[in-house]
């Protein structure tokens, strides 16, 4: 299936909301979560920003042409990690070895795709969009991807939001055809309060029937969409905890937030994450191991955090950047842009070890650059189609051809059960086979809240049982039963129409397993 195609076909699952700007917000909510996030796979995206330096990070130091090509930012023989095939990491990364001798690290050698662009700005595009060097892709890989996971969006928002994106502000990565797929957020903390500051909830003041009232309701549906998932990503981040041993630095900040919000619950089926630097043509040997031990260390503390948490299983680590470095040191102890350059596949699940083989430094480009050796679409072909577990069709719709071939991960996930549901039942429970089971009971809040109208109220079980989900006002007086009966282990959730209750505070309240939890919900 060709791109064009793939997106013609799923533009026809959302005729009316082509129609809407890229940046309109779907107004319905209770979607069920994604196929992915139903199967507990989590994707977090690392975006090495400038072009690292794969000859320094992945290392043929038992190649005679490295000390000569490099005279002053060789890495010693004797100060190289050694891995095998002659290769080695840069000793900044020493705190990897643990996880590449347990498997759980996989390099993948000389990434990259014909006639490379080495532009900063239009190699960043090309990487982030999935598409060829010329080829102009206004649409992010990912994005084509979650909204070929999730047919109804933009009309139909899941309660947690399809992908969250930190450290840098590029719209392309989460931009799709039928709109922007997910959230862009420095901190949990910050994000809540800027768009808390705007909020008003419902308004009794009536709009003007003109083009400004139309555009003024838009602003406030707008700030009421922004308010809501504020809300759960906070929820989220207040209910995990960092005990791994993160560095300083706002790169470590964000695999740590993305740590605290998947212990929190938050539904979310990629993160993005970045760290800038990596554009050294000058200095190099002050600045790049600073940026590998930084990473390095950061991972190990995020994955020391995932195993803690029990989610170890759920959640690979990809780095991507937008090209690699010349072979040959300059003149001002730096690399200048080139081609090809090693990219990171971490986690339980992945298959460890070095993908593909290292390019040759005998056999450069006419620029002096290395000669890729592995599409970088291939790439992305495993993470969809051996971790997500998307169909083929779908893979190769969003990739625009077959990339297919190259195995990342251990155990391959079985191709998705259908987009909406994730059991197939149709009921948007999200359970069934692939399904990772809640790890403890919780009842997420109510959404949209405050407001008025119907609410979705969603919770998670560990286990099966008899559950009891209930409304009470602020004296204690039971206002509503919304579920009663045995439910199977779990995510679940149930719309719940407030109807004629007055405006005001009430609670919603859940008794599963001998356990109670409570979550406030605002009536207007």
């Amino acid at each position: 299936m060709r791109r064009r195609t793939f997106l013609q076909g799923m533009a026809g699952m959302a005729a009316g909301a082509a129609l809407r700007p890229l940046w309109w917000p779907a107004l319905a909510r209770g979607g069920a979560a994604s196929a992915a996030a139903a199967q507990g796979k989590i994707l977090v995206m690392v975006v090495f920003q400038g072009g690292n330096d794969g000859v320094n990070t992945v290392i043929p130091y038992t190649d005679p042409l490295y000390p000569v090509l490099r005279p002053i930012l060789r890495v010693p023989a004797n100060e190289v990690l050694t891995l095998e095939n002659g290769m080695g990491f840069h000793p900044s990364l020493a705190p990897l070895m643990p996880l590449w001798d347990a498997g759980k690290v996989g390099v993948v050698q000389g990434v990259g795709y014909p006639d490379m662009n080495l532009s900063h700005f239009r190699g960043t595009d090309i990487i982030l969009s999935g598409s060829a060097s010329d080829e102009v892709v206004n649409t992010g890989w990912l994005a084509r991807w979650l909204e070929a996971e999730n047919p109804s969006f933009p009309n139909e928002l899941p309660p947690d939001p399809l992908a969250l994106q930190q450290g840098f502000s590029a719209r392309l990565p989460l931009g799709g055809e039928r709109g922007t797929t997910g959230v862009v957020v420095n901190n949990p903390e910050t994000f809540n309060a800027i768009v808390g500051l705007t909020y008003e909830g419902e308004f009794s003041d009536q709009v003007p029937a003109t083009p400004g009232g139309d555009e003024l309701a838009f602003m406030r549906r707008v700030d009421v969409e922004s308010f809501e998932y504020a809300q759960v990503i906070q929820a989220a981040a207040e209910g995990g905890t960092n005990t791994g041993a993160y560095p300083n630095g706002n790169f470590a900040g964000q695999l740590g937030t993305i740590a605290r919000l998947i212990e929190g619950g938050l539904d979310t089926a990629v993160f993005l994450a970045a760290r800038g630097g990596f554009d050294t043509h000058g200095g190099q040997l002050g600045a790049h191991p600073v940026l590998l031990d930084e990473f390095a260390q950061t991972v190990a503390a995020f994955q020391e955090d995932l195993d803690r948490i029990g989610r170890a299983d759920d959640v690979m680590i990809l780095t991507v950047s937008e090209f690699g470095r010349r072979v040959e040191e300059n003149g001002a102890q730096g690399t200048d842009h080139g081609t090809a350059a090693p990219w990171f596949v971490i986690g339980n699940g992945v298959q460890g070890g070095l993908h593909g083989a290292p390019p040759p430094l005998d056999s450069l480009d006419d620029y002096g650059n290395l000669l890729v050796q592995t599409d970088y679409r291939s790439v992305y072909a495993s993470v969809l189609g051996d971790w997500f577990g998307a169909d083929s069709d779908v893979v190769n719709g969003v990739l625009d051809g077959d990339y297919s071939g190259l195995s990342l991960v251990s155990s391959p996930a079985a191709p998705n059960l259908p987009a909406g549901d994730g059991d197939g039942d149709g009921d948007g429970d999200g359970g069934g086979v692939g399904a990772t089971l809640p790890a403890a009971m919780r009842l997420h809040a109510p959404m949209p809240n405050p407001g008025s109208g119907p609410r979705v109220l969603r919770y998670a079980l560990p286990s099966g049982g008899n559950v009891d989900l209930s409304v009470f006002d602020v004296r204690g007086r039971k206002v509503a039963r919304v579920v009663e009966g045995t439910m199977p282990a779990g995510t679940h959730q149930t719309t719940w129409d407030p109807g004629a209750l007055v405006s005001g505070v009430y609670f919603a309240v859940l008794r599963a397993g001998g356990q109670r939890e409570v979550q406030k919900l605002v009536v207007r």
